[in-house]
């Protein structure tokens, strides 16, 4: 994994282990939201999917993921993780303690909590024949 430096933007030719990260503050944009316990990856493709955020004593050991891309920034120096998320939104999402494993339906419904577009759904442009297979009063904006 490579860091980026912001304060330069200069790429970082470092390489970091997911474990340097264990138990690194968690920052939404409004306060602390609590620890990086473990991490959630697409075994297909090895690609790290979720942050798992420990709230600790602030919502009673509730468990919630944070998908990896909505991370803004990591500070090393600071071991301190930020992300583009409210303390509320945090405490009404859905949480690990409420499934037996993440799947499909745990994470459309993850992404629809938070309004935000789902990492397996991409946009395409719509072709004249595609579009006019469509009803006139229905045509969709994305596939």
């Amino acid at each position: 994994m490579k860091q980026v430096n912001t304060k330069t933007t200069e790429l970082s030719t470092e390489l970091y282990s997911g474990k340097d990260l264990h138990s690194f503050t968690v920052q939404a944009s409004d306060g602390e939201i609590g620890q990086v316990s473990d991490f959630i990856f697409a075994p297909s493709d090895w690609v790290i999917r979720y942050f798992v955020i420990d709230t600790g004593n602030w919502l009673t050991g509730k468990k919630v993921v944070v998908p990896a891309a909505w991370i803004d920034q990591v500070e090393w120096d600071q071991q301190r993780v930020s992300v583009s998320i409210t303390c509320q939104q945090v405490k009404e999402s859905p949480t690990l303690d409420e499934i037996d494993e993440i799947d499909r339906a745990f994470e459309a419904r993850l992404f629809d909590y938070y309004q935000r577009p789902a990492y397996w759904i991409k946009e395409s442009k719509v072709d004249e024949a595609s579009w006019e297979s469509f009803p006139a009063s229905d045509p969709p904006a994305r596939w």
